[in-house]
């Protein structure tokens, strides 16, 4: 490239940006992200060294659900601009979704960490990604020493994460679930009940300070604790999966059978099966009931963007697990209570 010709290339770089920029948010806004990645693909020819194309394009993979390809080009906005904490961040958050690729996602969360006072109000985010990816790697691993060891290494970024940011319900929480997953159920307690004091909505945080209360056999105010939170949550299956539980220890099946049907006319609703003919197509309510049930265990990772509020979307590391582990615990508290009489 000829020197002389460097202010005409600038000049052609920020008309192309302009453009481009332009077309994403006529794009996003309709939804067409598959369309719009094909679009920024094509402008890489303009972005040699440009962070901003490079960053959109790597947005546009991940609304359009290309995770594997977003994580690649977030590796080059790394490259471009290293200190920024956001980015390997969101790389993280990729990495311990669909994709699964907890190594990748313990570098990713690492880096941040290792960024120290560079970007000090993300520090607490680094150690909260890579609590949730230890967590994560517990949950994959098959010898018991090294879930042990694994869980202790969670217990520990929680930890730090809440001490650098104890104004963040987030990491109160993961610090509760992690506690409550090593089965230190009175701690648990006392750091979701900081959580609820910091976002008293919470859903995830409510529903863990129920779990919690059960595994201590106080089922009648674990039960006031899901009435209250489906209060503001009414059609949360995972609470009232829960609830349909706890029903039928403190009000007998029948409750829990209301619960039951109320829980599939929502289904119902919400597929609008309203043709009982449907059931005969294979795609029956059932079906989709069990399919939705194995949704409900997935993990959803918390926003990373904001430093100081956090993220206002509900977090949980796959429900299920807690409740296992809960229940674990309660049994072990039944068997070892004395039987009277």
């Amino acid at each position: 490239r000829i020197p002389e010709h460097k202010n005409d290339r600038i000049i052609s770089l920020q008309s192309a940006s302009v453009v481009y920029d332009l077309l994403t948010i006529a794009l996003g806004r309709r939804g067409q992200y598959e369309m719009l990645s094909e679009c920024l693909e094509r402008a890489m020819k303009f972005a040699f060294e440009e962070f901003h194309l490079w960053y959109q394009f790597a947005l546009s993979l991940m609304a359009a659900g290309k995770s594997a390809r977003a994580v690649k080009v977030l590796k080059e906005c790394i490259r471009l601009k290293p200190d920024d904490a956001t980015i390997p961040l969101l790389a993280a958050k990729l990495c311990m979704g669909s994709l699964h690729w907890l190594e990748e996602a313990e570098r990713f969360a690492k880096t941040v960490v290792d960024l120290g006072d560079k970007t000090s109000e993300f520090k607490a985010k680094g150690y909260l990604a890579l609590g949730l990816t230890y967590s994560l790697q517990a949950t994959d691993a098959s010898l018991r020493g090294m879930q042990e060891v694994l869980q202790r290494k969670a217990l520990l970024a929680f930890q730090r994460a809440h001490s650098l940011s104890p104004t963040d319900h987030l990491a109160a929480f993961y610090l509760a679930l992690q506690l409550a997953i090593s089965r230190q159920i009175p701690e648990a307690l006392g750091y979701v009940r900081q959580a609820l004091q910091l976002q008293g909505d919470d859903a995830n945080s409510l529903h863990l300070l129920a779990l919690l209360l059960s595994a201590q056999k106080h089922y009648h105010d674990a039960l006031n604790i899901i009435d209250m939170a489906l209060s503001e949550y009414p059609e949360n299956f995972i609470l009232l999966f829960t609830k349909v539980k706890l029903e039928s220890l403190c009000r007998g099946p029948d409750e829990a059978l209301l619960t039951c049907k109320h829980m599939l006319q929502i289904w119902k609703s919400c597929y609008n099966l309203t043709n009982p003919s449907d059931s005969g197509r294979g795609s029956s309510l059932l079906d989709r009931a069990i399919a939705d049930r194995r949704q409900l265990n997935t993990i959803t990772l918390p926003d990373f963007s904001d430093p100081e509020t956090g993220s206002v979307h509900a977090t949980s590391i796959a429900a299920s697990r807690v409740e296992q582990a809960l229940s674990e615990v309660a049994s072990s508290l039944q068997s070892s209570a004395p039987k009277q009489g």
